[in-house]
Formats: C-alpha cells, structure tokens, sequence
C-alpha cells in the first residue's frame, strides 16, 4: 500500500513538472480594454464574458474606464453618486480591496448573461488585484484593472446563464516567463 502511495505521488509531481517542462499552463489568458460608458460597451463586455467561459482557468488583464456605468461593476462606489463616484470607489478600493462579490449583468439589454466575481483583496495574492489605474482617455484619466488567475464556475439557472469568477492561487514557479507579460 505504502509503495503504490509513494508511486502515485511520484507520477502526479512528474506530470506537473512535464506539464510545465512543456510550457503546458492550463490558463487561458483574457487581456481587454473596454470604456464601458460607450453605446455598445455592453455586448463586447457580453463576448467577453462569454469567451472567458469557454475555458474554467483563466488569467484576466482587464481595465475597464467608465466602470461605474456598468451593472456589474456599479456597487463599488456604494451610495455615491454623481461625478465623485468613480473617486469613491478607487479610494474604496486602494484603502479597502475590493468590497466582497460582485454580480451583475455585462450587457444590460440582455437579462440571460450573469456574471459573478469574487475579486480578489490586494495583497492575498501577489497575481490578483482590483485596482484603479491609469486608463488615457477616460474621462477621469483612470479606470479599474482587474489581474489576476481566476476559476470559471459556469452556473446554469432556468432562465439564464450565470458565470462566477473565482481567484484561484498559482505557484510563480509554474508560470511560463512570457505569460503575464501585457499584450502588444
């Protein structure tokens, strides 16, 4: 019994190290820069959200200017309004990290698509980060940017489907060199 333990871990740590000894990383990557204050931001942000959910391990990259207008995204200002509401919710998150989950509809004329994001708390994981940052263009000059390695739990409802974003933790060592580097 001892030696088929012993021989099952050793083929599960070989397996890892030919996984990463032939750059074989089970994420998908997802790099996106989207205004969603635009008239169609919410059907890209919709074929975004879809193509994620087309694998269940994921790395995002994704900066958003105009975050506020989007469903999903709208309670991270809390009860501010207005113009100083996009202010609130980056203080909130450089002070706080990001305020628990977040859920709501990517494209709000379709009410099928839900998404669902735990985001991840500055400073938990070295990948993972919700954060405002620079975004030329936006109005405001910044928008949030969202990094991190995530599991895609496809959650299926009667009337809808609903896609939850779940950070996950990756070891650095297995992460092939040119993989988080930023899209050209």
């Amino acid at each position: 019994m001892m030696r088929l333990i012993v021989t099952s871990v050793a083929a599960i740590l070989g397996l890892a190290g030919a996984a990463a000894g032939n750059g074989d990383f089970p994420f998908a990557r997802s790099v996106e820069r989207l205004d969603l204050s635009t008239a169609d931001a919410g059907a890209r942000f919709q074929q975004i959200v879809e193509g994620v959910a087309k694998t269940p391990l994921v790395y995002l990259d994704w900066q958003f200017a105009g975050f506020l207008g989007n469903e999903v995204f709208g309670s991270l200002a809390g009860d501010s309004a207005g113009d100083d509401a996009e202010g609130v919710a980056c203080d909130a998150l450089a002070q706080d990290g990001a305020p628990g989950p977040l859920t709501g509809r990517p494209n709000a004329e379709n009410n099928h698509l839900l998404l669902g994001m735990d985001l991840p708390i500055p400073g938990d994981d070295p990948f993972d980060t919700a954060a405002c940052e620079f975004f030329n263009g936006a109005p405001s000059g910044q928008g949030l940017r969202i990094r991190g390695f995530f599991y895609v739990a496809d959650i299926k409802t009667a009337t809808a489907d609903q896609y939850w974003l779940r950070p996950v933790s990756v070891d650095a060592a297995s992460i092939p060199q040119d993989f988080l580097k930023p899209a050209e």
